[in-house]
């Protein structure tokens, strides 16, 4: 496997023109008939008994899916019947969980509706087993528009974009949030947004000299109103910055009551990286002490399972609830420490957390979301999201070595990715998604089914990595296809990549903008540049 290198020293200065080098080799007519052949073996089905059943929140299906539909005494086989346009497509099984592959391609995309019936040896119905409604949804059916720029000019026009926001352009001078600007930035999200912020004014302070004393001056700013307004020393969340900023925050779910005094656990990894960033453009020990002192406090608050919670009082550390954290971001905020500066003091919390993850969290399957705006009291598996699946399948395959149970599971990430959260086409008014959106494109979470360009951004290199790892050609046109569509839909004069990919968005959701979303797309374009141009 080629070796995926974190570092931020991938970033070359250069912004070659676009480079067609991979994909004049790609045979789409036969990627296309692969696809097919791919998408009739289900995604981690819960037959298999390696985890539950996941799927009973579940919309819309890519993949071949099997529910978890129960047994009917004195069936002898089972009658599975879809539905779709006015057309039935029928099956017979020797069990109600089996999964659609025998119909799955002969049903075509559009709303579906299942029911399976259980016979008995003479085929006698005798009971329904189960019924289900979903979108049999778009296969990958290549090409797809290709990009309009280099993957690096895209990503520089896009940092550029976020130094000139009037939003942004008061850190320069000052240390505090301007309470009279908008706040179309999510600026109210304090350690995400300003710890991502520091992140891109490091970043563009190195590709864009012209610019690097304003940016590292931005940066700074940034950095000193994280470090005023985080946990003191020697507190059970010592250095974290909050969640949320309650006294600039207006946006409604700053100020719930809920969220009074909580800070979501795996956000303070987005401050020390910007602390770390910070340091490498500028020396100042300072940084690097807060983002020491940022991750020691992971390495305290770790429970005897490995584990994290997804929520926490920040002043405190005692979790909101039971739900445990994904703790991608982490694990590689620890990787940097450790190939980077050669810190090797939270090794073992990473040992302990990837035994977590093996043998407890991906045991469920449960890849729930982790987002600050949306409460985390939620049944199992009924607000999955491809963010937590990406993340981890990406941090799999970007190690030195990866293991064949290592490859074998991130590839079940990323075809869970693709099945629940990626569109290859658009269902106008279809009824699982809130908007009309922009595709190829990929959805956050059930919660919020609304395109997103860190969703996105994220699932292309997960698809990227699986590429790297696998050799095979499918999961780089369909890395590409999506790296790509961020270059097309990014506003061609100003350089903006919206966060949210609506075609007729609303005012208030079309101006607003976060940070760190930008701060993912241009990371994962850069890796594009590094890999394909």
């Amino acid at each position: 496997m080629k070796r995926i290198i974190l570092a931020l020293s991938i970033f070359a200065l250069s912004l070659p023109g676009c480079s067609d080098r991979k994909t004049e080799s790609l045979d789409y007519e036969a990627l296309n008939r692969q696809a097919r052949q791919d998408y009739l073996v289900p995604v981690r089905p819960g037959y298999e008994g390696v985890n539950p059943f996941w799927n009973e929140f579940a919309v819309k299906f890519i993949y071949a899916p099997a529910f978890d539909f129960k047994e009917v005494d004195g069936a002898t086989t089972y009658l599975f019947t879809a539905e779709t346009n006015g057309k039935e497509y029928s099956f017979e099984a020797d069990s109600p969980t089996a999964p659609l592959t025998p119909i799955w391609n002969d049903i075509p995309v559009g709303e579906t509706s299942l029911v399976v019936e259980a016979l008995d040896s003479d085929g006698k119905v005798i009971g329904k087993a189960g019924e289900r409604r979903f979108l049999r949804d778009y296969p990958f059916r290549g090409p797809y528009p290709r990009r309009l720029e280099s993957y690096r000019s895209s990503a520089k026009r896009a940092l550029e974009y976020i130094h000139e926001m009037p939003e942004v352009i008061p850190w320069r001078t000052r240390t505090v949030p301007d309470a009279g600007k908008p706040v179309n930035t999510k600026f109210d999200y304090l350690c995400k947004i300003l710890g991502n912020l520091i992140r891109c004014e490091t970043l563009l302070a190195r590709l864009e000299p012209a610019l690097k004393d304003e940016a590292l001056a931005t940066a700074r700013n940034a950095a000193a109103y994280l470090i005023a307004e985080s946990q003191p020393e020697g507190s059970p969340a010592a250095f974290f910055p909050p969640t949320y900023d309650e006294r600039y925050g207006t946006n409604e779910v700053v100020t719930l009551a809920e969220n009074k005094g909580k800070t979501m656990v795996m956000e303070a990894v987005e401050a020390a990286q910007g602390f770390l960033d910070l340091f490498d453009a500028t020396g100042e020990r300072i940084y690097y002490d807060r983002a020491y002192g940022i991750t020691d406090t992971y390495r305290r608050l770790q429970g005897e399972d490995g584990s994290w919670p997804i929520k926490m009082d920040i002043r405190t550390a005692e979790p909101v609830n039971n739900a445990k954290a994904t703790p991608s971001a982490l694990l590689l905020l620890v990787r940097r420490w450790e190939d980077q500066y050669g810190v090797e003091e939270f090794s073992e919390m990473r040992v302990r957390a990837e035994k977590f993850m093996e043998e407890i969290s991906l045991k469920k399957f449960d890849l729930t979301g982790q987002f600050e705006d949306v409460g985390v009291n939620v049944k199992p598996y009924q607000n999955l999201t491809n963010t937590t699946a990406n993340a981890y399948a990406c941090y799999l395959l970007s190690k030195k070595s990866v293991t064949p149970s290592e490859s074998a599971l991130a590839l079940d990430l990323v075809r869970f990715c693709e099945d629940q959260f990626t569109y290859w086409g658009e269902f106008p008014g279809e009824f699982d998604a809130r908007d009309s959106f922009y595709t190829p494109g990929v959805v956050e979470q059930y919660q919020w089914r609304a395109v997103v360009d860190a969703s996105v951004a994220g699932v292309a290199q997960a698809f990227l990595y699986e590429y790297l790892d696998s050799g095979d050609k499918l999961w780089l046109a369909k890395a590409e296809a999506l790296a790509d569509q961020i270059t097309v839909v990014q506003d061609r004069l100003t350089g903006k990549i919206p966060t949210t990919w609506r075609r007729e968005p609303d005012n208030d959701r079309s101006s607003q903008i976060w940070v760190n979303c930008t701060y993912k797309c241009v990371l994962v374009l850069m890796k594009f540049a590094e890999v394909l141009e």
